[in-house]
């Protein structure tokens, strides 16, 4: 250490003496500061305490205290004023063992080397959240009391060297104790580096090449114009720095292996390793699979042909097995049956119809299919959405006998929701898988036709005992539907009600001609001859109701009028005093007493 500003060798010596006696006194008695309950202290290597070391010594940086398990980063302030640190991302190279993390009970081990720069070195230590610093120290007599203890332990304070150097710490092979010998200029015998620029010749630290080198005057030290870091950054060069040739870069292929068989791996001093991927292409390789055949490289990849372990059956999960190269044969079903062609006859119905489907299954039999009947635009396998649901059976034998992986489906509904319904059918096999959900949509009509209006028979509107004569009197009527085309309808003579007779169980009615009433209602003119050849003479009643293309029969207990006509087949009786004796024939219209021109003052009419 040297201070400035002091004139004389003895008192600057003695100043300095003090000064560094003092401070390695402290810390020689006193703990490292530190943060919380952090310390550093530095020993030999066999961990006995030690503050002053020797020229090339290694320091060994003992840290307690620190949070457990955690990474240190440590920092070295050199007597030059130059810091030397280490930490996770990097580490000076004076720091031999790397970086560090503290162990489980917050302790660590640094080992610093020295390289010949003597006088005090502060040392601090962190983990991020403790801290600490202690001092030591390289060549320093501030402990000793005489020049021979310094001389003893490896240097030596030269009072009278206080030339160019100054009065400072030389290593004792070096310091001269007379002021003749270091004069005022630069003097290797007092320790300086050079005392001309021939004694500063190229050299390599670090594998840093410095050269141009000239004497500094005022340090006694050499200083270099120019330097080269032979360090390239090129990972696959072999770096090294010679005093006399200077840097060079060595390319090794061998550290651009990558392991792989189908690339071509080379070092190129300028951009690296090189990994060509197309030189190898179409080598024999090893994939290192025994599921593959002829393995070549392949744009730096080794491939090989799959081998063909496909049985061409569809239940089957099919697969090679890497270790022993032999096939494996999996039965695998996952996919529920097929369910198609769902039709609903008739497709537009009152409420009635049937339903067919068909459903299969690649690989198990079918154990079983539900359908489910809805009023939507959206069909859907639901329990929740629907409002029928059951069990759809097959049409053969009405059941699953768990031997089929193909089975028609067929079954009978009523589902009376006016409007477009769906059906849906969802099959399960016995594998528990269930299919898809195939749906067909149908329209319900289940308003019936309106009563009969215009009713005649023959050309009589609304006929109330009309006399018919003969036997096929001709009856027709107007029905309307509101929905629904007109097929037809019936007619009944002499109905009683109740009951409500039976759908097909009067006289069929067919409809003449059809036409779309201004209302929209769909009407048609239904018709049919009357036989009469079986009924007795008397009056008797019509009652008509209408049948839709929907299969909804009309209503007819509330429908008015009932017609009504009359069969007479008995002709008139007279008695002898009525002129013409022999009565007279007339056509059998009206009211026969008026047409035959009688009076009723003897006679009869039966």
């Amino acid at each position: 250490m040297e201070i400035k500003g002091f004139t004389g060798a003895v008192g600057i010596g003695a100043l300095t003496i003090g000064f560094v006696s003092v401070l390695f006194l402290i810390a020689a008695i006193m703990p490292a500061l530190a943060s919380g309950s952090a310390s550093l202290w530095t020993a030999d290597e066999s961990g006995t305490p030690q503050t002053d070391f020797h020229p090339g010594d290694i320091v060994y940086i003992h840290g307690e205290g620190f949070n457990p398990d955690s990474p240190i980063s440590i920092s070295v302030t050199r007597p030059d004023n130059s810091v030397d640190s280490c930490d996770a991302n990097s580490c000076s190279d004076r720091f031999l063992n790397g970086s560090q993390m503290s162990d489980s009970n917050g302790n660590f081990v640094y080992q610093y080397n020295l390289d010949g720069i003597t006088g005090d070195y502060l040392v601090e230590a962190s983990d991020g959240e403790n801290s600490a610093t202690t001092v030591f120290s390289d060549c320093s007599c501030s402990s000793w009391t005489s020049p021979e203890a310094c001389i003893s332990n490896g240097c030596y304070w030269c009072e009278a060297c206080n030339g160019k150097k100054g009065s400072q710490y030389y290593p004792n092979d070096k310091c001269v104790n007379t002021a003749d010998d270091c004069q005022y200029s630069c003097n290797e015998n007092c320790g300086a580096e050079c005392d001309s620029d021939l004694d500063c010749t190229p050299k390599c630290d670090r594998n840093v090449y410095y050269y141009n080198g000239f004497c500094d005057g005022e340090s006694c030290q050499c200083a270099y114009a120019s330097q080269e870091d032979c360090d390239d950054n090129i990972a696959c060069t072999i770096d090294s720095c010679d005093p006399v040739t200077g840097c060079s870069h060595q390319p090794d292929n061998s550290l651009c292996d990558d392991g792989n068989p189908c690339t071509l791996d080379t070092c190129d001093p300028q951009r690296g390793c090189i990994h060509d991927e197309t030189s190898m292409n179409g080598q024999a390789c090893d994939d290192n699979n025994l599921c593959t055949l002829n393995d070549v490289c392949v744009n730096g990849v080794c491939q090989g042909i799959p081998k063909d372990c496909d049985d061409n059956n569809p239940c089957t999960e099919d697969s090679c097995n890497p270790d022993t190269g032999e096939c494996v044969f999996q039965f695998n079903d996952d996919q529920g049956p097929n369910t198609y062609d769902v039709n609903v006859d008739p497709y537009y119905n009152n409420g009635l119809f049937t339903t067919t489907a068909t459903t299969e299954d690649e690989c198990s039999v079918i154990k079983t299919a539900k359908y489910y009947i809805g009023h939507s635009t959206v069909g859907s396998c639901s329990e929740i959405a629907a409002e029928q649901t059951g069990t759809i059976y097959p049409e053969d034998d009405g059941s699953f006998d768990l031997d089929k992986l193909k089975e028609y489906l067929a079954g009978n509904y009523a589902f009376y929701r006016d409007g477009l319904n769906y059906i849906c059918i969802q099959a399960q096999d016995n594998a528990d898988n269930w299919g898809n959900c195939a749906c067909a949509y149908f329209e319900t009509d289940t308003v019936p036709p309106d009563c009969p209006y215009d009713i005649y028979l023959d050309d009589v509107l609304y006929p109330d005992e009309y006399l018919i004569c003969g036997d096929n009197a001709w009856l027709n009527a107007t029905v309307c539907d509101q929905e629904s085309y007109i097929q037809g309808g019936e007619y009944f003579i002499d109905l009683e009600i109740p009951p409500i007779p039976e759908p097909w169980s009067g006289f069929w009615m067919d409809p003449v001609y059809n036409f779309t009433r201004n209302d929209g209602w769909h009407c048609a003119v239904i018709g049919a001859e009357v036989d009469t050849s079986q009924l007795e003479d008397g009056t008797h009643y019509i009652r008509i109701r209408g049948k839709d293309t929907a299969e909804n029969w009309g209503k007819i207990a509330q429908c008015q009028p009932v017609i009504s006509f009359i069969r007479d087949t008995t002709p008139p009786v007279t008695q002898k005093e009525l002129n013409p004796a022999d009565g007279k024939k007339v056509n059998c219209y009206g009211n026969e007493a008026d047409d035959a021109n009688v009076g009723y003052i003897t006679s009869s009419l039966s």
